[in-house]
């Protein structure tokens, strides 16, 4: 709960794959362009001024998006899109698929869930859901 924000339910449509997906393709496109001309200047001597001005606008625009939204719904709207959240979903998927998580990825016994929602409501990030 953050005292400033409306703390309202999150919206389905920002926890919807096709938002997910269309946030993620437009971040890394945006991004890819932006990497892709600085690299064009890479022997000149503003080559990481550049290249460093890329991320500075790049946390811009998530702070200029993020913040209004934790304003008006929740402190963690933002996470249910985020580009870097969803590379570390597919990532963690990609490990459960080919085992290579198996030791480091803990999933809740079902058998015993009572779905209480105390793991919702205390998950730091806001992610956690119960199905």
């Amino acid at each position: 709960m953050l005292r400033y924000s409306k703390n309202k339910e999150i919206p389905r449509g920002f926890k919807s794959k096709a938002t997910i997906v269309v946030v993620f393709i437009v971040f890394v496109f945006i991004l890819g362009t932006r990497v892709f001309k600085v690299f064009s200047n890479f022997s000149s001597l503003d080559f990481w001024d550049k290249f460093g001005f890329i991320f500075v606008t790049t946390y811009l625009v998530v702070l200029l998006i993020s913040t209004p939204l934790a304003l008006f719904i929740s402190p963690r709207t933002w996470c249910q899109f985020c580009p870097m959240g969803s590379i570390e979903k597919m990532l963690g998927t990609l490990g459960e698929k080919t085992k290579i998580a198996k030791n480091t990825n803990k999933k809740l016994n079902d058998i015993n869930c009572i779905k209480c929602k105390t793991c919702v409501n205390n998950c730091p990030k806001g992610i956690l859901e119960i199905k």
